[in-house]
């Protein structure tokens, strides 16, 4: 994914990953991620890489709990509600942000370090019918073009399921 969104920081990722490779180093993740590249069978020989969805999606969630914690000192749970959607490649992000209507709403300065390498934006909602709920929105911006938008159930909020029991 980080040589196909051709940025600056995804650049210098893979020049670090290949001055390792040629130090020795990371062989083995390198082996064991080859298989996943494959000619897709154009006539212009491009090479298609198939990454792992369910894993890709379990790391962006464990992004987003250390950003929180980091954001609100205090770990957020494992086991909190939440939607990860597909990671938005550049090249479909126009077609699939209007599908996410609260994607359009993050306005505002981006609160990431290093903006070229993994940036965010982070927007709060009020469910209008149930003023008690509370929903997080993060997109996080990898490689300054991949966005990876995540919804999340605020385990403080005093929404019904929440004050029903002990764990939202």
């Amino acid at each position: 994914m980080a040589s196909a969104s051709r940025s600056e920081g995804a650049d210098a990722l893979l020049d670090d990953v290949r001055r390792g490779l040629t130090k020795g180093q990371g062989t083995g993740l390198f082996l064991s991620i080859g298989p996943q590249f494959t000619d897709t069978g154009q006539a212009d020989g491009t090479i298609g890489f198939a990454y792992d969805g369910d894993r890709t999606l379990r790391i962006v969630w464990n992004i987003v709990r250390g950003l929180l914690a980091l954001e609100m000192g205090r770990p957020l749970p494992d086991d909190t509600p939440h939607h990860c959607y597909p990671l938005i490649a550049p090249w479909k992000a126009e077609e699939e942000i209007p599908k996410s209507e609260w994607l359009l709403d993050l306005r505002g300065d981006s609160m990431g370090v290093y903006k070229s390498v993994l940036d965010y934006k982070w927007i709060g909602f009020v469910d209008p019918e149930q003023p008690a709920l509370r929903v997080h929105g993060l997109a996080l911006l990898i490689w300054d073009r991949v966005i990876a938008p995540v919804l999340i159930h605020d385990p403080t909020c005093g929404c019904r399921q929440c004050s029903n029991s002990d764990t939202c």
